[in-house]
């Protein structure tokens, strides 16, 4: 006779509380990192933060770099919910628009709601990248991971034949790479004090000169203007 079978417990109130511990735990790292940097945040500092044992950190994230790709990758996407960017509605809204000035407006609201989130977090990982080999090949892997969402702005541009003649789908995407950057963001909004309105009003002229056929006036659509 086979031995029975052990059901596992669910506590939904034990789930809530570990769900809560976590949340804590990120947002008090999160707060370090931008403050102090990767590289000087350890995980004492982080359980002092969050008013948590060192060793509860260590159980809900074996190590600093579990911790601190955990809380960027929630503030890029801005949940927790497991869809990547390029499968959200406001990015596929993006690349469904034909109308290339509004395409670009589109994704230049998405991009700047991002860096919002997560711009100062994104530097701090490329600061300390140089004394990290994990936290180096983290960053690497999210350039990449950037770049490749981003070329299906570009391609979907292509596409609808709203690219300037001439300019490649690779050309494109290394431009949009470079204007719609968390180094130009920080630069802008942090370093010029420009607000998030002029940021955003920028960087469409900058995109829709560069990218677009037809666009070479300096003008920008706002995206929250459309003509019916």
């Amino acid at each position: 006779m086979a031995p029975p079978v052990k059901r596992q417990y669910r506590s939904p109130a034990r789930e809530r509380a570990a769900a809560q511990t976590r949340a804590t735990i990120r947002e008090a790292a999160a707060r370090l990192f931008v403050e102090q940097g990767y590289a000087l945040t350890t995980m004492r500092h982080v359980a002092d933060e969050a008013e948590v044992s060192e060793r509860t950190v260590y159980l809900v994230f074996p190590t600093k770099l579990d911790l601190f790709g955990e809380v960027i990758g929630i503030a890029m996407a801005g949940d927790d919910q497991p869809i990547p960017i390029a499968q959200r509605p406001e990015f596929l809204e993006a690349l469904g628009e034909k109308d290339g000035a509004r395409a670009l407006a589109l994704s230049v609201e998405g991009a700047a709601a991002l860096l919002e989130r997560a711009g100062s977090l994104i530097m701090a990982g490329y600061e300390s990248a140089g004394a990290d080999e994990g936290l180096r090949a983290a960053a690497r892997g999210g350039e990449a991971a950037r770049a490749q969402d981003l070329r299906l702005v570009t391609e979907a541009l292509a596409t609808h034949g709203a690219l300037r003649p001439g300019l490649t789908v690779d050309e494109a995407t290394d431009i949009l790479l470079a204007l719609a950057s968390p180094q130009v963001h920080q630069m802008l909004r942090r370093d010029r004090g420009r607000s998030l309105g002029e940021y955003k009003r920028m960087i469409r002229i900058a995109l829709q000169s560069a990218l677009l056929a037809g666009h070479h006036d300096g003008n920008a659509v706002d995206p929250t203007s459309r003509a019916e």
